[in-house]
This record gives structure tokens, sequence and C-alpha cells, in this order.
């Protein structure tokens, strides 16, 4: 039995404590890694209603393996990777090379178990969710799914490494994979924050004619300006979609909104041509 540092979060709205919990034996199909850092989500914050307590979060993990399950042939123990999203491998979206979208998404992601309905964590001999995203990346170690994590270079620091989990590709999938953005098309991305500022390079990356960017903190922008933008508009500084209108008369092609706020996606709304 192998055991643990984990961050327990025992009531919804209360506050985490480091504790030891054991880990459960490695099914097939599955790793052990241990983690050298792990991002904070939104989605840590605004899930935990969803998830049975005592919980462990964290879904933005990267780190070493240390063991693997039977059957594993991707990575080997010493190899770095960073943990991505759950997918079951099975569903007909799944079949499509579409794992964004799996049918068993949810159930992966928020029922704090494996696929199978057994648990990977115990604190004091008693079984807790500890399988969000198939990795509760919140620990000292993981137990996490072969196919779910992409080996990577053991140069990379992995602060850098923990953000493309979850916050780079959900922006730069926006842009690559769910908008399909063409060479000389025009975007708008309201939030310049990990998930935002990865859609803005992602569309300068495919050669996106005109990138704005919206925010309302100024360093934000300045930053957005670096990363590929080709104008940035303040909300402190007047209405958006006026402005937008201004410089696109015909409006956007594609409005993206990372900000997760109603007036955003308003004016993201009144943006696209």
């Amino acid at each position: 039995m192998v055991t643990t540092t984990a961050a327990i979060l025992r009531e919804t709205h209360g506050d985490m404590s480091l504790e030891t919990v054991e880990l459960d034996d490695l099914q097939p199909g599955e790793i052990l890694v241990k983690v050298d850092a792990s991002g904070i989500c939104h989605t840590d914050a605004k899930y935990r209603h969803v998830v049975p307590m005592p919980a462990v979060f964290g879904h933005e993990g990267t780190g070493t393996v240390e063991a693997t399950g039977q059957g594993v042939a991707a990575v080997k123990p010493g190899d770095r990777v960073i943990m991505s999203y759950a997918f079951c491998g099975a569903c007909p979206c799944c079949d499509e090379d579409k794992p964004y979208m799996c049918e068993n998404a949810h159930q992966l992601t928020f029922s704090g178990q494996r696929a199978d309905g057994s648990n990977t964590m115990r604190l004091n001999g008693k079984p807790i969710s500890g399988s969000f995203f198939q990795q509760s990346s919140f620990a000292s170690r993981a137990i996490t799914l072969e196919r779910t994590v992409v080996p990577t270079r053991s140069d990379l620091p992995p602060e850098m490494l923990a953000a493309i989990s979850c916050g780079v590709q959900t922006g730069s999938g926006t842009m690559i994979n769910t908008f399909n953005v063409k060479e000389g098309e025009s975007v708008i991305v309201f939030g310049a924050g990990t998930v935002g500022l990865s859609a803005v390079m992602a569309a300068k990356m495919i050669g996106a004619s005109t990138i704005i960017c919206v925010d309302r903190i100024q360093s934000r922008l300045d930053l957005a300006t670096e990363l590929g933008a080709t104008h940035t508009l303040n909300v402190n500084d007047g209405e958006i979609p006026p402005r937008v209108k201004e410089i696109l008369p015909r409006g956007v092609q594609y409005a993206f909104d990372a900000s997760a706020t109603v007036p955003a996606l308003e004016d993201a709304m009144q943006c696209i041509g």
C-alpha cells in the first residue's frame, strides 16, 4: 500500500487540510505519478458541490511516473508526464477520435471513483472521492490512466507544464478544434487569463488576421499584445460592441468567452458578424 499527502476537503465551502491518505493498488491501464506541480482552476472551486465529500481535487497535474499497472506500454517509471482530462476511450465519440466529447466524461470527472465504481483513495481506512478528472492532483502522488497522460520533455519547469492540461488546451483547442479558425479570419477573446491567452496564441499560430482581446486588467492586455493580439480593449474604457465595430464594421467571425461572466457572454454575441 502506498501512502501520500493530499489536500482533503470535507465540506463544500470548507477549507482544505493536508493529510495522509492510502492509495489503492494499480489496476490495468493505470499509472502512479509523483506530482511535481498542479495548477488551480475555477473548476476545482465551482464543482465542489457535485463531488461526494470528503474529496481530493486537482486536475492540472504534472509529474514523474513511479509505477505502472498491467498492460501499460506508452510510459514507464521515470518518464515525465502531463495528466490530462478523463475520457473512457470506448464510446462513439472516443471511437471517432473526439475524446473531449466523451459520453462518460461527467462520471469519470466528478463521481470521485473509477469507471467501475471503486475508489483510488482511502482516509483512515475509509473510501473517499479521489478520482477527480481521474487524477486528483492536489496530492503528492496520484493514480491516473495511461490514455490520459502525455509524455513530455524532462527539462521543462513543472509549473509551466501544469498549465497545459486544462488552461492551455482549453483555449487553444477552442481555436483549433471547435472553431477550426482559418488563416485570415477574425476572433475576439473575452478574458485574458490562462484560457484566453492560450486562445490568443493559437489564433496567432493559425494566422488569424484580427485577434481582439478583452479584459479589465491592463497588465493582462499588455501580455495579450505580446502574445499575438492585434487589438486589446479594456472593459473600463467603455462598451465593447461599438468599439469592436470600429475595428471590424461587420463584426468578428468567432467570439470566445473565457471569463465566465454574463456581461462578457452578452457582449460576445453582439460582436459576432
